[in-house]
């Protein structure tokens, strides 16, 4: 408790908006309910405690701290898909998600959304576990029986099919829901091949360069440091190409590892068009390389996809620390990122002000969005629409 008081009542500016009053009942609520020894009825009053500063990076993370059913909920587009379940539910993957235990989707999402930190988009992003969390039903008013939960599918071009799932069966959730979603059908697993930096046909010649940029986050191995390296090498092999930087499931890590590839694209990159990738999981460091990308490149960049997890203003920094009586993780912000209008702040840090620019919103150019079936089947049409653009 102690803990997230400190977060809320100074250390994370984000809540500087929120009413201290309102601050005060929900930390009084968490009070009662660390006495009461009630873990999921915590984690949920402190989920929607560190909603109040509408903040996607600032939020309570129960994935390591609960059990969940063992199903794999993803928001591609506007709907929720099964994407990973056991071979007793395997008829149901990519089916499209439509009740929960006789709630509407579309409601039961709109009563989550209290819980949930950050824009619409980031709610979708990284609500998909409340639908496999038995507690987060129930603190909702849709827990159904006690003993199952009862999904309705729609399921091959309108057939409805309902399946029950035990609470008994629940396991660790943070199995099928990582701590840091990137939306991908099976968790860990990247989904929009390739990874690596190639050619999108055998025939090199005059055929865009695809750079596929999974996530910016410090690893001892150096992969972004290698990567990027490679990206940059692509570029000055052929400076006249076209590009395509897929960000989509990318949900961020240090923005300033990326700057060696900005730096190449603005100087030596001679191509007339770069279309960026992007989706709702598309978070964080990510959005500022798109944001560098658009204020370098200029009307040379196009979005296409979906909007990201994120506005270009926006609290981040801070750290990541452990409850130790729940082992459910807390994500608080310290500093500040405007990249809409390149503005620093007193809580801009001065290695982020130093290259801050403004980018503007970066709503997509073109909003395509796709489906579970699509990408199990290898069907891309954000890929394919960023195709045609360079033909």
């Amino acid at each position: 408790m102690d803990i997230l008081g400190q977060i809320v009542r100074g250390r994370d500016p984000s809540f500087g908006e929120v009413e201290p009053r309102q601050i005060d009942e929900h930390l009084r609520r968490l009070d009662d309910l660390a006495r009461a020894e009630d873990k999921e009825a915590f984690l949920l009053a402190a989920m929607r405690l560190f909603a109040l500063a509408g903040n996607g990076h600032t939020r309570i993370i129960p994935n390591p701290a609960i059990n969940a059913a063992p199903l794999r909920f993803v928001c591609l587009g506007d709907a929720y898909w099964l994407t990973a379940a056991p071979a007793e539910y395997a008829e149901f993957i990519d089916c499209r998600l439509t009740q929960v235990n006789g709630h509407p989707l579309e409601h039961l999402m709109g009563q989550f959304a209290p819980l949930l930190a950050g824009t619409p988009a980031r709610r979708q992003a990284i609500g998909n576990i409340m639908l496999a969390w038995p507690a987060a039903l129930a603190t909702v008013g849709a827990s159904g029986d006690r003993n199952s939960i009862r999904y309705e599918f729609d399921c091959n071009a309108g057939s409805v099919r309902t399946v029950e799932v035990r609470i008994d069966d629940a396991h660790s959730a943070q199995a099928l829901y990582p701590t840091w979603e990137t939306g991908f059908l099976q968790p860990g697993c990247d989904d929009y091949a390739p990874r690596t930096v190639g050619r999108d046909h055998a025939d090199a010649n005059r055929r865009p360069i695809r750079l596929r940029l999974r996530d910016f986050a410090p690893s001892p191995e150096g992969e972004v440091e290698t990567h990027i390296a490679r990206a940059r090498q692509a570029v000055l092999d052929d400076p006249q190409a076209g590009l395509i930087i897929d960000c989509r499931g990318n949900p961020g890590g240090d923005f300033l590892k990326t700057l060696p590839l900005v730096t190449t694209l603005r100087n030596a990159w001679r191509g007339s068009a770069c279309i960026a990738l992007v989706d709702k999981f598309t978070f964080s460091a990510a959005i500022v390389f798109v944001a560098l990308l658009k204020a370098h490149l200029a009307d040379r960049v196009r979005i296409v996809g979906e909007p990201m997890g994120d506005r270009t203003r926006f609290f981040a920094e801070g750290d990541t620390i452990e409850l130790p009586a729940t082992k459910a993780l807390v994500r608080y912000s310290t500093g500040f990122h405007d990249w809409q209008t390149g503005s620093p702040t007193p809580l801009t840090p001065p290695e982020i002000a130093e290259h801050m620019i403004a980018a503007g919103d970066l709503c997509p150019d073109i909003v395509v969005r796709s489906t579970a079936p699509q990408v199990r089947s290898g069907d891309d049409p954000v890929l394919a629409t960023a195709l045609g653009l360079l033909d």
